[in-house]
């Protein structure tokens, strides 16, 4: 009797050091690498966001005569992924303060540190930031800035989005490296659906701000899918790390990231899927767009 109890203990001895095993082959293979790579992710993220942890406001197109017309969902879950990236990332959170969201408020204090979502066809600042004639987009934009979007009605087909499950056709946009005379256009398949998109990440000085120092964050896209790839890229190592190599520690930058892969929702939005990073531009303030 007294043996089988012993061999009984034994038994349970024997498979619990195997589960013991099991657990500290998955903490090595899985958890650390994956708590390693959050670490490298956060370092990345407050590095890019510390300069304008304070006095910030979020800017989302309110205001803009096509607002209503082109802005997307996908523009507050930009916004919430920025806001959650800033707060989530940062090692001094108590800093993080006096964050302004111009949706609440109906303005944006244009004296401070701007990040503004969205594009110059749904963001006004964005347009008056970017260059672009508040009278008609499709002239080129007056700027110096390297990478611009082509808001030309042309030859560039059109793209079916949906607007509450119904579908509407919109004119395909681009985006034009000016120091290459490269073309990037987002592809379509044969009903006209998104298959890649494009995001245009740009720091540059807040030109609207008599005080100095000052920074305009802007987010856009051609289509949904690149602002919703916000939220992506906030978890993003790699491409985190290629904006890192590429920006040269300079404070003023344009990013360009694919939208690779996108997948449509219940609901037809086109979601981000994954990102590969084309080219990061360090700016200097000579170059930039002067004081508008």
């Amino acid at each position: 009797m007294i043996n089988e109890i012993l061999s009984f203990f034994k038994n349970i001895l024997g498979i619990l050091a195997a589960l013991l095993t099991i657990f500290s082959i998955i903490v090595t293979l899985i958890v650390i690498p994956k708590l390693k790579r959050s670490k490298k992710i956060k370092k990345l993220l407050y590095k890019l966001f510390e300069p304008i942890s304070e006095n910030l406001y979020f800017d989302m197109g309110e205001g803009h005569q096509y607002a209503k017309k082109y802005r997307s969902p996908l523009h507050t879950y930009a916004f919430k992924a920025i806001l959650k990236g800033m707060y989530g990332f940062s090692k001094k959170r108590k800093k993080w303060k006096q964050i302004m969201y111009g949706i609440k408020l109906g303005y944006v204090d244009l004296e401070r540190h701007i990040c503004s979502i969205g594009g110059p066809m749904s963001n006004q600042l964005v347009q008056k930031a970017m260059g672009y004639s508040l009278t008609n987009l499709e002239e080129t934009p007056k700027t110096n800035l390297p990478m611009i979007f082509n808001l030309k009605r042309r030859n560039l087909g059109w793209v079916t989005r949906f607007d509450k499950g119904r579908p509407v056709e919109i004119s395909n946009w681009s985006v034009i490296d000016t120091t290459t005379g490269k073309e990037f256009v987002p592809e379509v398949d044969e009903e006209h659906l998104l298959r890649t998109d494009y995001l245009l990440i740009t720091f540059m000085p807040n030109n609207f701000s008599n005080k100095k120092n000052k920074i305009h964050m802007i987010f856009a896209s051609c289509h949904a899918p690149g602002i919703a790839a916000v939220k992506n890229l906030t978890k993003d190592l790699d491409t985190l790390q290629e904006i890192k190599k590429n920006r040269k520690d300079s404070q003023y930058f344009q990013s360009l990231i694919k939208i690779i892969e996108v997948k449509y929702s219940r609901k037809k939005l086109c979601m981000p899927v994954k990102l590969q990073h084309i080219k990061t531009i360090p700016l200097l303030n000579e170059i930039l767009l002067e004081k508008t």
